[in-house]
């Protein structure tokens, strides 16, 4: 199905866009390779339509990544590719997070920060993007305290680290293992159950203390000195803890669990193909007490979560669904749950804004014929309207549609 064609600036070459296969093949007009095609030129994210070459000789694709299952969900981006094949630029995280995804979207003091699982940095800025590196990978989830210091994350070897500064890096700033051994927890090998698995953050910043949910121990806080995490919930609460949240009035934890889906199939690709899975909670801890109440189950895969300005419903992201919940925790409708907003990809972790916002990080993701992921931030009101992508500049994306 070749839905769009460019011709070379030199004349060299033509480029056809095949939409049902998410390619774009080249095909010689002149030279030693004339009359010959080459069908990997690029492999693009989703289905691409017209191309249009740019004064510079490069190429802009208007690309439809389409989700089918729950129900079809058409979502038009703008990819920017050269002559040789490259991914120059695209709507969203693309050039940054090329084929891993993002994680999380934390915007402070005008600035993004993005997370990956899967990378050793944290992407910084705002209509342009730099990397902070890590000095290991597993970065789920971001966090800064009360003086607007940090950013904090968690990695794959059961550290905390704070940036202390850009030009010095990351630094230790906490662990929930005591017995955690620098040797065998490096990030690359280890048991993570042995060496921790730091994955949700989140300041009170009334008592200025770090809570943490570690994915196979629980949940646990820290003072503001760092160091070794107290534990204030058994992992016995929890099958696979992941995104955590603190209303800021009552200091009411809220935590996800995503269930035991990821110890019975680690593999993605066969979780996101069967999307069947319905083993995810939203749990509710209360410092005062001391006691954890289950709130919410049926969730499909809950990765994200966040609380609104005003306390009175918190937002959970099922991954498998592709949608955002809302369970209200006040007033006429507290204790039920409804869809706020369906998405074109799979969600990852949510943050509030000061506005009272939210980001989410978003992850499309193509299974056939090969796995393919596009990250995007998705900015979205509490009342379920989509205000904001990080894309391109309008103009273009006017251009190219």
């Amino acid at each position: 199905m070749p839905a769009g064609l460019a011709v070379s600036k030199d004349g060299t070459f033509l480029l056809i866009s095949e939409y049902s296969k998410c390619r774009i093949t080249r095909f010689w007009v002149k030279g030693p390779k004339a009359n010959t095609s080459e069908t990997t030129f690029v492999e693009l994210s989703g289905n691409p339509d017209n191309i249009k070459r740019t004064k510079s000789g490069d190429f802009w694709v208007a690309v439809v990544i389409q989700e089918w299952l729950p129900k079809k969900i058409v979502f038009p981006v703008g990819q920017k590719i050269s002559a040789g094949g490259q991914i120059l630029q695209t709507v969203n995280f693309f050039a940054e997070y090329n084929a891993t995804g993002i994680t999380e979207i934390h915007e402070h003091l005008g600035t993004y920060y993005v997370a990956s699982l899967n990378t050793d940095f944290v992407v910084f800025g705002f209509n342009s993007f730099s990397k902070l590196p890590l000095p290991s990978i597993g970065s789920e989830s971001l966090a800064f305290d009360s003086e607007n210091g940090g950013v904090y994350t968690g990695l794959n070897d059961g550290r905390v680290v704070k940036l202390k500064d850009p030009k010095t890096g990351f630094v230790d700033f906490a662990t929930t293992v005591s017995s955690r051994s620098k040797k065998l927890c490096d990030g690359t090998k280890g048991d993570l159950k042995i060496c921790g698995k730091p994955i949700g953050l989140e300041f009170y910043q009334k008592t200025k203390e770090l809570y943490v949910v570690d994915a196979y121990r629980g949940l646990f806080v820290v003072g503001k000195e760092g160091g070794v995490a107290t534990q204030l919930s058994g992992g016995t609460h929890f099958d696979f803890a992941d995104a955590i949240d603190i209303d800021t009035t009552t200091g009411v934890i809220y935590i996800t669990d995503i269930g035991d889906i990821l110890l019975r199939n680690p593999n993605m690709s066969d979780i996101l193909f069967r999307g069947d899975d319905r083993g995810g909670r939203l749990l509710k801890y209360d410092p005062k007490t001391k006691k954890i109440d289950v709130l919410l189950k049926g969730l499909a895969m809950p990765a994200g979560l966040a609380i609104s300005k005003d306390g009175s419903f918190v937002l959970i992201a099922e991954y498998l669904t592709c949608k955002i919940t809302r369970f209200w925790i006040k007033g006429p409708k507290a204790n039920t749950s409804e869809t706020l907003v369906q998405l074109p990809g799979n969600p990852d972790n949510i943050k509030r804004t000061s506005s009272g916002d939210f980001w989410v990080a978003v992850n499309i993701q193509k299974l056939q014929p090969t796995l393919i992921v596009f990250p995007l931030g998705q900015k979205i009101s509490a009342e379920a309207a989509l205000n904001s992508l990080v894309i391109c500049p309008s103009s273009l994306a006017k251009a190219a549609f």
